[in-house]
């Protein structure tokens, strides 16, 4: 019987012996990656374009979701306003197999006004509530529409992403057969 448990304590050291060489070094390796941003910044890109991936008809509304980034590395909070002209309809001109590259205004011209673009804010999926309040409404008014106010919590370089920001437009049902573009300009200005 003791040479039996011997055999056993044995074949035990041995084992832990191999899980765990003496002299063994092991290495791991580690990437560090940084992005840095300007210092003392506010910025905002969005999208430059929208789409709309149907023909839309007279009378009804469709909506499209885009991108916008804010860069905010300074001490304030910041706020998103947003102007825009009417939508005026166009042709294409200087069309070869990799596209279209010039708008021309119909003759004779067509317009739905910018009242007839809703526009709504958005917000930042893993910042604490409050930080960026969304709001939404029309164009066309006299005064910027405000879209979001943030405080400076607000910090860093990222996303607007839950939800993301929309452009909507109500085509009237009176309005003429054509395409129409629209060009929306969004400011950012630091907020004490």
């Amino acid at each position: 019987m003791k040479s039996r448990g011997w055999r056993v304590i044995t074949v035990m050291a041995v084992l832990v012996g191999l899980l765990v060489p003496a002299a063994a070094a092991v290495g791991a390796d580690q990437e560090v990656d940084v992005s840095v941003i300007p210092a003392d910044t506010l910025s905002i890109d969005v999208e430059p374009s929208i789409g709309y991936a149907q023909v839309v008809p007279g009378g009804s509304t469709t909506e499209a979701p885009f991108g916008m980034n804010i860069t905010n590395t300074t001490a304030n909070g910041w706020q998103v306003s947003v102007v825009g002209t009417d939508l005026h309809s166009y042709n294409w001109e200087n069309c070869d197999e990799t596209g279209c590259y010039n708008r021309l205004p119909t003759d004779p011209s067509y317009t739905i006004p910018a009242s007839s673009i809703y526009v709504k804010g958005g917000g930042v999926s893993w910042m604490e509530a409050g930080v960026i309040t969304s709001y939404e409404g029309v164009l066309g008014g006299t005064e910027p529409l405000l879209l979001m106010v943030a405080t400076a919590d607000a910090f860093g370089s990222f996303g607007i992403d839950n939800p993301n920001p929309t452009v909507q437009v109500n085509v009237p049902s009176d309005a003429a057969v054509a395409d129409y573009w629209a060009t929306l300009t969004y400011t950012v200005e630091s907020t004490p």
